[in-house]
């Protein structure tokens, strides 16, 4: 058994990569590797850091991609795809 980064590649002891191994650890990296881009896609849109992306803050990265100024088409998307409903308040 060999282990890289938490995983375990060589399964059966055998010195060398079966094809079942081998498409594990490529899975398993590929799934790394998403994980980065939606983190680095969150944090795009997070512009404040503070865990959220909130309305404005939505607003402004589909204008700065070419989309019209419109908060009825952020709070679309957001009434959409946000599934708990949690409103949180800016703070003052």
């Amino acid at each position: 058994m060999i282990n890289r980064g938490g995983i375990q590649v060589d399964t059966n002891g055998r010195g060398a990569l079966e094809y079942g191994e081998f498409l594990a650890v490529s899975l398993h990296l590929q799934r790394m590797a998403n994980d980065e881009h939606r983190r680095r896609a969150f944090l795009f849109f997070d512009k404040d850091g503070n865990g959220f992306i909130e309305p404005e803050e939505l607003r402004e990265a589909l204008v700065d991609d070419g989309a019209a100024d419109s908060m009825e088409v952020v709070n679309d998307i957001l009434h959409e795809v946000d599934t708990d409903k949690v409103i949180i308040l800016p703070h003052i």
